[in-house]
């Protein structure tokens, strides 16, 4: 197991934090100008991201299984609609449905290095419930939202997302 020193100084830093200021000027307002906190959320904000997408949940255990016959039209499978359109049964070809592509090997080094700081930095004496509503707004859900999801007002979350934010950058740049 990597020690955080290792990590922290094996990690290429200058192309994350390269890479961060492009995903941070497709989230700024046009006209202002982009500080150290839009990089680090801009990181963050991927890092969940990628967290949610190359991390996918086990499947449920202790359930009924599913039967293999279809509900209903919405669980029939794309090669089971394709196949009836081979077969004459169907008018139209199916459309295809797209998927996310996988993250590349550096995102998700960088997602579980950015991951580390955020839960052993950012936000040190902030109470539980507050860390648990910068990440619900770090995962892209409105300030609304988080608010009403954990009853913290939204200008209490928007100063703790730039004091986490800041947190997170000051032990960064040390490497």
């Amino acid at each position: 197991m990597w020690n955080y020193e290792d990590m922290m100084i094996n990690h290429d830093w200058r192309r994350s934090i390269a890479d961060g200021i492009e995903l941070a000027k497709d989230q700024v307002r046009k006209g202002s100008t982009l500080k150290d906190r839009d990089v680090i959320w801009a990181l963050l904000r991927e890092a969940c991201y990628v967290s949610r997408v190359a991390y996918k949940a086990p499947p449920r255990s202790g359930f009924p299984r599913k039967t293999s016959l279809p509900d209903g039209p919405e669980s029939v499978s794309h090669w089971q609609l394709m196949s009836a359109y081979l077969a004459g049964e169907l008018d139209h070809a199916p459309k295809a449905k797209s998927t996310p592509p996988m993250p590349s090997s550096f995102q998700v080094d960088r997602a579980e290095v950015v991951l580390f700081v955020w839960h052993q930095f950012a936000l040190p004496n902030a109470s539980m419930k507050m860390k648990k509503a910068i990440y619900s707004r770090a995962n892209g859900r409105t300030p609304a939202q988080v608010s009403q999801a954990t009853g913290i007002v939204k200008g209490r979350i928007s100063k703790a997302k730039i004091e986490a934010s800041e947190n997170m950058w000051e032990e960064i740049r040390k490497y």
